[in-house]
């Protein structure tokens, strides 16, 4: 009886924590999915725009000069794990990685942010969501 009871807390102590990572992985996807599109930064003076693409490639686009024809565009791939965005750019055949924590304030609007104790490079500020392009 004892070895009964045993099994059926162990079976159900199994079931319990088996789905966990499902549920994390169906979150970081509905995640995934907000982020695809053109987002632009509130507020800044310069050009700053990302396109997250489906196949987790991304195209950044800045310019830090008044000079509009001056646009620097960079391609790389982007990763979210949880809350955790990883964007990988090649810049002049090089790699540059930067990784923030990446918060959905809602649908049209995210906000960087660094990760505490991590002194890779990473974006920050607050950005929305362009609706009227399809990328």
């Amino acid at each position: 009886m004892k070895k009964n009871i045993s099994f059926l807390i162990l079976l159900q102590v199994l079931i319990l924590f088996s789905c966990s990572k499902d549920d994390d992985v169906y979150q970081t996807n509905i995640m995934s999915d907000s982020l695809i599109g053109t987002w632009i930064p509130y507020g800044w003076n310069y050009v700053q725009v990302f396109h997250f693409r489906e196949n987790s490639k991304i195209e950044y686009i800045y310019n830090y000069t008044d000079n509009y024809d001056a646009s620097i565009e960079e391609t790389g791939y982007w990763n979210l794990k949880g809350d955790v965005l990883t964007i990988t750019l090649n810049r002049n055949q090089e790699s540059i990685t930067y990784t923030q924590k990446v918060i959905f304030k809602d649908d049209n609007n995210i906000k960087f942010a660094p990760i505490s104790g991590n002194n890779q490079r990473y974006f920050k500020g607050t950005y929305y969501k362009l609706r009227h392009l399809n990328y």
